[in-house]
């Protein structure tokens, strides 16, 4: 008996969206050999010399007229909205990759820009505050070079999540952990085959055949660190081991961020799979405020390397915009001195980490226009700081965080699909 399909209620949106999607880190994938390559350049001579990458062979122009051919309504209401706000935003982002093949900096940065993408001032100052707050009693030499690095700016206090504010969400993120088929406390070490074990005893109910997400756990000889991808396939490296809460943490950020798109595929809303607009910025920050809240403890910002290295290839905060190799000089002396804080959790290199987060941050550029850069390293900071704005005003949000790819601290986006009947209302 064939299985039934899911019963997709934005078809047309769900086929123009996914013949324009918009995998940006698919257009600038480099082969070793290439990062090699631009590594050697950037880190030994000028920057006034570009140095080309290779883009993907995608046809921009295509895409830009499938998106602009799309029928909205008249009058843009409901779900509509999300689907307007998706598109305006997958034109972006295909800007962006004809701007990079262009050479066009200029736009590439204003596309930049618009998506949201540039840090904010004020939130860099913060973050920078609490990284100095942290060096000022350590007198190793790492400490000392990572603060001569860092520029000046007038103190301020740093707006992390107290105390109260974790007990506030404790209990609603431990019954999520557990509704996930997760336990909350881990002991001793946890391999790779007793992490799949953990995790297929958690999946939900084998999907149908036809299914797009088909939930399962795979041990991989070939990748380098544990993965869950759009089409439920949960990868772990072999040879992988967590221990403690650092295995209770994995685990749940792959099964969480799973359930969002089983759920996402559950409800028969595009959307809801793929993500909404502002999910660029809800999928990092939902993960960093559960692992905040499974550690009982918040001394720096989530993900503050990626918003540090943007923050200075932007040139915020009265200070001048960095060329690659002198952003790649400041996150190695970071990176040298979390090093002393704590290990190195992927077992990388500083050096190795200082490298990919600055071709993370310059990739799409020509790697010679000051102020240049590709911001999608604030994501999971700026996120994780609205949506814990938004927890301290309501922790029941905490319910929305596996209903599918959307952004629970946005009350517009809640708004919109709780009246269109997509997710529930809190009681």
């Amino acid at each position: 008996m064939p299985s039934t399909p899911t019963r997709w209620n934005d078809q047309e949106f769900a086929h123009t969206s996914s013949r324009c999607s918009a995998p940006v880190k698919d257009w600038f994938a480099q082969t070793p050999e290439d990062m090699t390559r631009m590594r050697g350049k950037v880190l030994s001579s000028s920057p006034a010399h570009p140095v080309y990458l290779k883009l993907a062979d995608v046809d921009f122009d295509a895409k830009m007229d499938k998106l602009n051919a799309y029928p909205y309504p008249e009058n843009i209401t409901g779900v509509s909205r999300l689907h307007s706000t998706v598109f305006r935003r997958r034109k972006a982002l295909l800007v962006m990759g004809l701007a990079c093949r262009r050479g066009d900096m200029n736009l590439f940065s204003l596309q930049n820009r618009m998506m949201g993408l540039e840090p904010m001032p004020t939130l860099y100052t913060e973050v920078l505050q609490s990284i100095k707050n942290r060096i000022v009693p350590n007198s190793s030499p790492e400490a000392t070079q990572l603060l001569f690095r860092l520029p000046w700016v007038d103190y301020v206090e740093p707006t992390l999540p107290t105390e109260n504010d974790l007990a506030g969400v404790e209990s609603a993120v431990m019954s999520l952990i557990e509704q996930l088929g997760l336990p909350t406390h881990l002991d001793g070490e946890w391999e790779a085959t007793s992490l799949q074990s953990l995790l297929e005893r958690s999946l939900p109910s084998q999907a149908s055949d036809d299914a797009r997400v088909k939930p399962r756990v795979v041990i991989s000889d070939t990748a380098t660190r544990a993965t869950v991808k759009r089409n439920g396939t949960i990868t772990i490296p072999a040879g992988y081991s967590k221990s403690g809460i650092d295995a209770l943490v994995l685990v749940v950020r792959l099964r969480l961020s799973l359930e969002r798109f089983y759920q996402g595929e559950k409800t028969g809303y595009y959307i809801l799979l793929n993500g909404t607009v502002a999910d660029l910025t809800a999928g990092p920050a939902i993960l960093g405020v559960v692992e905040q809240v499974i550690r009982g403890q918040v001394d720096r910002f989530a993900g503050e390397d990626g918003y540090l290295a943007c923050s200075l290839a932007a040139g915020i905060g009265g200070t001048m915009a960095q060329w690659p190799r002198e952003v790649y000089e400041t996150m190695l002396a970071y990176y040298r001195w979390t090093d002393v804080e704590v290990a190195s959790p992927d077992q990388m290199s500083a050096e190795d980490r200082a490298w990919r987060m600055t071709w993370e941050v310059f990739q799409g550029t020509d790697l010679a226009t000051s102020g240049a850069f590709l911001g999608f390293k604030t994501r999971e900071t700026a996120g994780s700081h609205v949506l814990w704005g938004a927890l301290k005003r309501d922790p029941r949000i905490v319910k929305y965080f596996p209903m599918g790819k959307f952004d629970p601290g946005s009350s517009t986006e809640t708004a919109i699909l709780r009246e269109a009947g997509i997710i529930p209302y809190l009681r």
